[in-house]
C-alpha cells in the first residue's frame, strides 16, 4: 500500500485578499472574486477564496476555491481536467 505524500504548502496568505486582487502565476491570471470568514474544525478563524482562471486549455472562465494556504492553483476547468487525467493514465498504462 502506497503512504500518501503529504502536501506541501506552496502558498500561504496571512490574510483576506482583497476581491479584485490578481496573482500572475506561470504567466496565468488568478482573480480573487470571493473572501468570506470561516472557522475551523479546531476552531481557528480563517478564510476562504473564491478565484475565477480561464481553462488553458479552451479558455472557459471556471472557479476555485481555497483556504489562506493551499498546495497549487487549478490550470484547467473540470472536463479538461477529467481528459487530461485520463489521457495521463492511458500514457502510464493505468487505465
Amino acid at each position: 500500500m502506497k503512504t500518501p505524500k503529504p502536501k506541501a504548502v506552496a502558498f500561504h496568505f496571512a490574510g483576506p485578499i482583497p476581491v479584485g486582487s490578481v496573482i500572475v502565476l506561470k504567466g496565468y491570471e488568478y482573480e480573487v472574486t470571493e473572501t468570506r470568514p470561516h472557522t475551523r474544525r479546531d476552531g481557528d478563524a480563517t478564510d476562504i477564496m473564491t478565484w475565477k482562471a480561464h481553462c488553458i486549455e479552451c479558455g472557459v472562465e471556471f472557479e476555485q476555491t481555497t483556504g489562506r494556504s493551499f498546495s497549487s492553483f487549478k490550470r484547467r476547468c473540470e472536463d479538461d481536467r477529467t481528459a487530461f487525467m485520463i489521457a495521463r493514465d492511458k500514457r502510464n498504462g493505468d487505465a
